[in-house]
């Protein structure tokens, strides 16, 4: 019984020394209609046709096998001011670390594809206006 023990600390050790790292983004929304933001001069959410582009919207970190490897959420956005457009912040922790490259995904606008540089460093999307 004493091994069976010994055995499991070791691999709860070895677990939770896995090495992570809070990948941080944003998404710029751009919209010449003037229809997909909702603000207040200060915050700022997507609207009509971007209104998935809110505040709790799943940002889906996945390795290089589309199986998902860590969750955040899309927070409030901050105006550009004299611009119109919107830039809404993002955070995931405990995305694994040392992958050559990681897919993101914000609701179902799509996957991008970064690399392990990239994702360190802080990634910026753009949706709307002429994109």
């Amino acid at each position: 019984m004493l091994v069976s023990l010994s055995a499991l600390a070791v691999l709860t050790a070895c677990g939770s020394s896995e090495k992570t790292f809070t990948l941080n983004g944003n998404i710029t929304l751009t919209d010449i209609t003037g229809s997909g933001i909702r603000s207040n001069g200060m915050d700022c959410q997507g609207s009509g046709p971007y209104s998935d582009l809110s505040p709790g919207t799943a940002v889906l970190v996945a390795d290089s096998t589309g199986k998902t490897i860590a969750t955040g959420t899309l927070e409030i956005g901050s105006v550009i001011q004299n611009s119109g457009g919107c830039v809404i912040p993002f955070s995931v922790l405990s995305v694994k670390d040392g992958l050559s490259n990681y897919s993101v995904t914000v609701s179902h606008r799509g996957t991008q594809v970064v690399a392990l540089s990239e994702a360190h460093a802080g990634i910026s999307l753009t949706i709307g206006g002429n994109n």
